[in-house]
């Protein structure tokens, strides 16, 4: 007795009895297996069958696109045999033979997922893969790619039901309509199984999978693995009793569509991850140069966040405008408002072109310059940074005055928020005195700590005055100021 099973991507599989005599295959409404493949002739193929000899043997009718079984070219009569494959442009027919008077043998056992096994499954069913691959390239949401996984192997494998379970999900098993001894077989040896008897599952076996056993008339449950990690199962199953069961050659091809649900799966996580990287990168550029910015985003990358608070050698510059409420209602809300966004475009562009993290507060900013080794070089580029900023304001068309005060030394530094609002912070006695030095700035001074004219390395330098010792608030101490005679 022979059997053909026709396979065609985006339908479910479709049996054929062949009768005795001749069975014609084509597309032209008469034949016997009509087949909707354009590459197909009206009558493509004829297939002989001699029931006293049990021999089925396939002719192909001078198609115009030819007719390949087990990839070769049919040049001649061909006799077939069990589990030959005839592929006839997209479609594939899968032939299968039973000894006459012995009863069909029930599908079971397993399989260990190896590549050898994978190579093999893709090679027979490479045509279906292709029109698989096109179908979920075309997806770029990991739920709709799941759900589209699963739609396409319910109908390949002509299956009542298919659950794509991701390794996230491995602990909830109990949660899924699925029996969790199979699942657990399936995970633990990367096993695939097909048609499994109940009691394999052991002492791991639960009343609940025996009640979904018994509604099972055959089930099949395949790894989905990439580069020899588990990413997730994939189990099916059909529930009408008068179906075929599943086989050997449906275990092949639902191996073939986890690879393509693997890789579907990969793509989305990385898709995933550049979307959370862009975010990022977007809340980053508003306060940090582009370099810093790609800096910090390896972290995004091998860590999942960005560096948290500790301990850094830095400069911190802080600037702001003065009398800023009487010039904004001097100039009106509209002109204040440009104003104050061109006075923000000026410093951020001077603190990124030296490397600066910038952070807006109100009428004015505190840009940080992170040492990473050198804090000579950070004080230097700081008070460069400073110097430029108020060459800026001299020249602005719009009269205003500012305060630019630096320091130097240790300070608590790093990033705080998540992917959709982060923020820079410093904290520390460098950071309240750089602060509290503001009033000695004004107009348009630039006034630094000791910190940073230690770290100068320039002397008794004449660009540099020392003035009076201030008081800073909350500080019992002094503070040494100096400032940088232009």
């Amino acid at each position: 007795m022979w059997i053909l099973i026709l396979r065609v991507a985006g339908l479910e599989p479709l049996e054929f009895f062949v009768k005795p005599g001749d069975t014609t295959i084509g597309r032209g409404t008469g034949c016997d297996i009509v087949i909707s493949d354009p590459s197909a002739s009206r009558e493509h193929v004829m297939i002989t069958y001699d029931e006293i000899g049990d021999v089925a043997t396939l002719h192909d009718l001078e198609s115009t696109n030819g007719t390949y079984i087990n990839q070769s070219k049919v040049e001649a009569p061909y006799r077939l045999l069990a589990d030959d494959r005839i592929r006839i442009g997209s479609s594939l027919i899968i032939s299968k033979r039973f000894d006459s008077g012995e009863p069909i043998k029930e599908p079971s056992g397993s399989a260990t997922y190896t590549r050898d096994l994978l190579l093999q499954a893709v090679d027979y069913h490479a045509v279906l893969m292709y029109e698989v691959a096109q179908q979920l390239n075309s997806v770029v949401e990991i739920d709709e790619a799941l759900r589209k996984v699963s739609t396409l192997m319910k109908i390949a494998m002509g299956a009542d039901q298919c659950i794509v379970v991701l390794a996230k999900q491995f602990d909830e098993l109990t949660e899924i309509e699925i029996p969790t001894s199979i699942a657990k077989k399936v995970i633990y040896s990367k096993t695939a199984i097909i048609s499994p008897d109940s009691s394999e599952g052991g002492a791991d076996s639960r009343s609940s999978d025996s009640a979904l056993l018994l509604r099972v008339h055959s089930a099949l449950c395949v790894p989905v693995v990439l580069n020899n990690d588990l990413v997730g199962i994939i189990y099916l199953d059909k529930r009408k009793e008068k179906t075929r069961k599943f086989d050997r050659d449906d275990l092949h091809l639902a191996i073939a569509i986890s690879h393509q649900a693997a890789l579907t799966i990969h793509r989305m996580n990385l898709m995933e991850q550049l979307r959370e990287e862009l975010k990022v990168r977007q809340v980053l550029q508003r306060f940090v140069s582009p370099k810093e910015t790609e800096y910090l985003l390896k972290d995004v990358v091998t860590v999942g966040q960005l560096p948290g608070l500790s301990n850094e050698s830095a400069s911190v510059l802080f600037t702001d405008i003065v009398n800023s409420t009487g010039l904004a209602e001097k100039l009106g809300p509209t002109k204040f408002g440009e104003m104050l966004d061109t006075f923000y475009l000026m410093l951020t562009e001077i603190v990124f072109k030296y490397q600066g993290i910038i952070r807006y507060q109100g009428d004015g900013v505190i840009a940080t310059f992170l040492s990473q080794g050198d804090l000579a070089h950070t004080a230097k580029i700081a008070v460069q940074a400073g110097l430029e900023i108020l060459k800026y304001v001299a020249s602005s068309p719009e009269s205003f005055d500012i305060g630019v005060t630096i320091n130097s030394g240790e300070v608590v530094a790093g990033y705080v928020g998540n992917a959709e609002r982060v923020e820079f912070t410093v904290l520390g006695d460098i950071v309240n005195v750089a602060h509290g030095m503001q009033q000695y700035a004004r107009p348009n001074r630039l006034v630094i700590g000791k910190g940073t004219v230690d770290n100068l390395n320039i002397g008794r330098s004449k660009n540099i005055r020392q003035l009076e010792p201030i008081q800073v608030k909350n500080r019992q101490e002094q503070v040494e100021i100096f400032e940088i005679v232009r």
